[in-house]
C-alpha cells in the first residue's frame, strides 16, 4: 500500500507561528539587522505556501487493485 502523504505543512506551521516571531523579537533585542530581515521574509515565504497549497490528505493507492477494502 503506498501512501501519499505531504509532511511539509507542520513545519510551515511552526515556522509561521513560532520561529518567525522568536526570530523578529531577537532581532529587534540585539539591534540585528539580519535576524530582523531573515524573520519577516521567512515569515512571508512560509505563509505564502500556507495560504496557496492544499491541505493534507492521507490518499491510499492502488487499494482496489489489490483487493483491500479500507472500510473492513
Amino acid at each position: 500500500m503506498k501512501l501519499n502523504l505531504s509532511n511539509d505543512q507542520p513545519g510551515r506551521l511552526c515556522a509561521v507561528f513560532i520561529v518567525s516571531p522568536i526570530l523578529f523579537y531577537k532581532g529587534l533585542q540585539y539591534n540585528d539587522f539580519f535576524i530582523t530581515l531573515f524573520s519577516i521574509v521567512l515569515f512571508l515565504w512560509d505563509l505564502f505556501w500556507i495560504c496557496t497549497s492544499e491541505p493534507n490528505t492521507i490518499k491510499l493507492l492502488d487499494m482496489e487493485c489489490h483487493g483491500i477494502n479500507p472500510l473492513e
